[in-house]
């Protein structure tokens, strides 16, 4: 679930490969905001340097070209296999991970709310 703020942020920063579904989140109080969507981003790449990265199998790979699920402590990336015009995906090795490169990094942080949380990145790390 994504903030309209920060999807129209990415959307600015040039990216084109996410689906947005508006939702309405419900408090326990019967409270709605309605600023918010549910968010599919287009976008599996295994590209990760499992030779230079620290992790543990959660789950084995099905077939030669399924990678396999990976709990990484540390993460390399291969860059030479990430399309040089993606900005955002999720990495097959763990799905629930999303990558971005660092062009959108620098214009979410350009374009970060005026709070004292920002949008909350976590692990914001850029390598050659």
């Amino acid at each position: 679930i994504f903030s309209t703020q920060f999807v129209d942020a990415l959307k600015s920063g040039g990216v084109d490969n996410i689906q947005t579904f508006q939702v309405i989140i419900v408090g326990e109080d019967g409270t709605e905001w309605n600023d918010y969507h549910a968010v599919q981003i287009i976008g599996l790449v295994r590209c990760a340097d499992l030779e230079k990265s620290d992790y543990q199998i959660i789950a084995r790979a099905v077939s030669e070209s399924s990678p396999p699920l990976c709990d990484f402590d540390e993460l390399e990336i291969d860059p030479k296999k990430v399309p040089a015009d993606l900005k955002i995906f999720r990495l097959a090795e763990q799905p629930s991970w999303i990558l971005i490169n660092e062009p959108l990094l620098n214009s979410l942080l350009d374009n970060a709310p005026d709070t004292d949380t920002g949008w909350g990145f976590i692990g914001t790390q850029v390598c050659d």
